[in-house]
């Protein structure tokens, strides 16, 4: 029974992704027609009083403004490219939804979640419900969505590309937490202090040597050495 309701909470998993790709698509499709109107803003800002000549005058200056011409070009294939991902996408989604009673409060969160890419607490505003009340019943859709044959095949055949994007995902995930722990340790407050008071025991070391014997002079030697290797190693 257990490996039954995991297998359902996966393909579950699975078919809330693949209907979030509509959603994804349009919003990356934003992100670079954001982008290409920002770097044309700026080739088109003026410098000096004259707007910017993307063609330079001088041959000097043809291959970074080929490069520039590039990159837009780059960014205009790949918004016409997530344009036909969004538009295949979004077939997928409405025909998955289409499963649902029309005039169903099911199909009407599913089709604001994934259609029109609201957030949870507009959806709760808008309906209005609360949220909590928003996850059941579209979680009570998609159980619904998956008793269908022609969904379940679709699961199936998605799976191991959700697969891979969950991976991909934790593998930033990883790499952001990493680097967070990396950053943290460079400027912790205790690291800090740690140094402050290696600098001050070797600074009241080195002042009390003047007035010692020879013994204690080679004592506070040995102890320097230790105290200087400390330093170091909270240096690294």
């Amino acid at each position: 029974m257990q490996e039954i309701n995991e297998e359902l909470e996966n393909d579950r998993s699975v078919l809330e992704w693949m209907l979030g790709q509509y959603v994804r698509a349009k919003r990356r499709k934003k992100q670079l027609e954001v982008r290409l109107l920002e770097i044309n803003a700026e080739r088109d800002s003026p410098i000096g009083g004259q707007g910017y000549d993307p063609l330079p005058r001088s041959g000097g200056n043809n291959e970074g403004a080929a490069g520039i011409l590039m990159k837009l070009a780059d960014i205009e294939d790949r918004i016409y490219e997530q344009k036909a991902k969004a538009d295949k996408s979004m077939v997928s989604v409405a025909t998955i939804l289409n499963f649902l009673p029309e005039e169903s409060m099911e199909r009407e969160i599913c089709e604001l979640r994934h259609i029109d890419g609201h957030e949870w607490g507009e959806i709760a505003e808008g309906i209005p419900m609360s949220k909590s009340q928003c996850h059941r019943i579209h979680k009570a859709a998609m159980y619904e969505l998956l008793e269908f044959n022609y969904v379940k095949e679709l699961v199936t055949e998605n799976r191991e590309s959700y697969e891979y994007y969950i991976e991909k995902k934790e593998e930033a995930r990883y790499r952001r937490e990493n680097q967070a722990r990396k950053n943290a340790g460079k400027f912790s407050p205790m690291r800090n202090s740690s140094i402050t008071l290696s600098f001050s025991v070797i600074g009241a070391s080195i002042c009390s040597k003047s007035d010692s014997s020879p013994l204690k002079e080679s004592l506070m030697d040995s102890s320097l050495r230790s105290r200087i290797m400390l330093f170091s190693s909270l240096m690294a």
